[in-house]
Parts: structure tokens; sequence; C-alpha cells
């Protein structure tokens, strides 16, 4: 609600679905926060053992979605932003096999 209020944009905006650059702005501090935290988990990695750091296995997706949200410039309300990602699957299966998080 603090971010909403600091750049302006009401509940009502984004219940009717109308994006502006206010709420662009929100998602991209949202966006802003959530990749450091993921940076920060993947830094801590490392103090994990090999079986343990199947836990990170979800960032994978997360990382996935922030990516793709930058790419349509913060906007949420793209419609390829709701389809189903047909390759996460493989995706995951790939950084499984590799170990990478």
């Amino acid at each position: 609600m603090e971010l909403l209020a600091l750049h302006q944009v009401s509940q009502e905006q984004i219940l009717r679905g109308q994006n502006s650059s206010g709420l662009q702005d929100v998602v991209y501090d949202v966006a802003s926060q959530a990749k450091m935290h993921l940076n920060m988990a993947r830094s801590l990695s490392s103090k994990l053992n090999s079986d343990a750091k199947t836990v990170l296995l979800p960032a994978i997706s997360c990382s996935d979605f922030l990516n793709a949200v930058q790419q349509f410039n913060f906007n949420i309300f793209e419609g390829q932003l709701q389809q189903r990602r047909t390759l996460l699957p493989l995706t995951l299966l790939w950084h499984r096999m590799r170990k990478m998080y």
C-alpha cells in the first residue's frame, strides 16, 4: 500500500486493469526487491550441501518471470505474462541436472 501511495496509484486502477507509469514504477520497485532477494539466496547457496540446494529450484521460475516482466517494461497486464510457460518443466529439469540454481 505504501508503494501505491508513493507512486499515486489507486487500487481501482489495478482492479480495472489500467496500466499507468505509476503502476509500472510500483512493479519495478517490487521486481527490483525480488531480484535482490533472489541474488542474495543464490549467493548463500554455496553454504548448502548439494542435496539441500534443490530447495532453490523454484527460484528458476521466479527469475524467469521477473525477466519476462522486465522484457515487457514492467506492464503486468501484458497478455503474454498470463500465458503458461511450456518449456518451464524442461528448464527446471535442466537446471536440476546441472545443479544450477
